[in-house]
This record gives structure tokens, C-alpha cells and sequence, in this order.
């Protein structure tokens, strides 16, 4: 899998992540979907990556999101910043997402 240099400042202190507004989320049990209401289209997410949501949607920080992901599903930091980046480098390029450079 080839991260992208953009997806891991966004999902560091790089970058401040921004929900679309046209997307609604919704968990369902262990799992979430994403809908952008102008498009139609319609994202499932698995427990991680509705975690993640939850925590870009709640204004946590890239860094913050990591130390928070690393502790609750007790995993290495360095997958998780790997495997964030990822997500969110996908989720900005559906639109879902805005990862906007910090001043």
C-alpha cells in the first residue's frame, strides 16, 4: 500500500481534517456508513475506521487520533498512523473529507 506524503501530514499535525458537509454518518454496531447526500453514494466503514470518523468529526487532532487509536485497540503506533493515513487519504479523495494545511 503506497501512502501518500499528503495523507500522512493530514493525518498528523499537518493538517486540520474537515467533514464534507454534505456527508451524514451513522455507527451501526460494529461498523458505520458514510452517505454524501448530494451524490447519493454510500461508504461502510468497519470499527476502526467509523472510530476514526468519529474522532475527525469530534476536531481531534492527526496526533491525538493516533494516541487515542493506539491505546483503545492496543495496537503499534506506527500501523495505526500508517493505516489512518491511508483512510483519510481515501476519504479526501471521495470528497468526504477537506484536509486543510494549519497556518
Amino acid at each position: 500500500m503506497h501512502v501518500g506524503k499528503e495523507a500522512e501530514q493530514a493525518a498528523s499535525s499537518g493538517f486540520t481534517l474537515r467533514v464534507h458537509p454534505d456527508v451524514v454518518s451513522q455507527r451501526l454496531g460494529d461498523s458505520g456508513v458514510l452517505v454524501n447526500v448530494q451524490t447519493g453514494r454510500m461508504f461502510e466503514l468497519n470499527n476502526t475506521g467509523i472510530r476514526v470518523w468519529e474522532l475527525i468529526s469530534s476536531g481531534c487532532s492527526g496526533d491525538e487520533m493516533v494516541r487515542r487509536l493506539t491505546e483503545e485497540f492496543t495496537a503499534n503506533e506506527a500501523d495505526v498512523r500508517a493505516e489512518t493515513a491511508a483512510l483519510v487519504d481515501d476519504l479526501v479523495r471521495e470528497g468526504l473529507l477537506h484536509a486543510e494545511p494549519r497556518a
